[in-house]
């Protein structure tokens, strides 16, 4: 495996941030969202994100890498917008924030699966797995992209409902809960009352798949 950061020499490697950065100059509309553009050309992967929007690479029905995501605090991820068209976000973000990436060993069969904080916050990497590997049983080999994009966005979806159910989403909130009361506690000997969150996020789901061939 061979990570390396954007240097302006990288042709393949600047694709993705060039994407990003068009699409982010043709906006015209208020609002923001978050971004990532994933590239493969050959052996190598590249990649531009902004905010909690990410990306995972499954090799032999195992996540062979998570790219991270840009936080300024809990869920609070980075957002992309046009600063034109939304002169008073002072906190938004441009294409220069992005977080870019290559990956230098994306081999034949890998299969990348991108997608939104609706996703990722309602689904385990162990589930994903599974997922994977079931689907891959399953199915014939050039449909295993959209049969995986559907049984993901429908896994997701379902957690999203189930007010029960542990989630990333649920564990990650706990842990912010768990460091307000700690907070709170530190300053003032006043009662709170609170409660850890459980549960999946209600959210936007929005999944892609798309599986190396040679």
């Amino acid at each position: 495996e061979s990570l390396s950061s954007t240097s302006q020499d990288d042709k393949h490697q600047n694709t993705a941030n060039q994407i990003l950065t068009k699409a982010w100059q043709k906006s015209e509309s208020p609002g923001s969202a978050t971004a990532t553009i994933v590239s493969v050309s050959d052996t190598s992967l590249s990649a531009a994100s902004v905010g909690d929007s990410r990306f995972v690479v499954i090799r032999n029905g195992r996540v062979f890498f998570n790219s991270p995501i840009q936080e300024m605090s809990f869920n609070t991820p980075y957002q992309l917008a046009n600063l034109t068209a939304n002169p008073e976000q002072l906190m938004l973000q441009t294409p220069d924030d992005a977080r870019s990436l290559t990956l230098r060993s994306i081999q034949e069969g890998d299969i990348v699966i991108i997608g939104t904080d609706g996703l990722f916050d309602n689904i385990f990497t162990k589930d994903i797995e599974k997922i994977v590997k079931k689907v891959e049983r399953n199915v014939d080999k050039d449909q295993v992209a959209e049969a995986l994009a559907d049984s993901l966005l429908t896994y997701a979806l379902e957690n999203s409902k189930d007010t029960e159910v542990d989630t990333p989403w649920s564990r990650y909130a706990g842990k912010e809960v768990r460091r307000e009361v700690r907070e709170w506690k530190r300053k003032t000997s006043d009662p709170i009352e609170w409660e850890i969150p459980t549960g999946g996020k209600p959210d936007d789901i929005c999944v892609v798949v798309a599986k190396v061939v040679s």
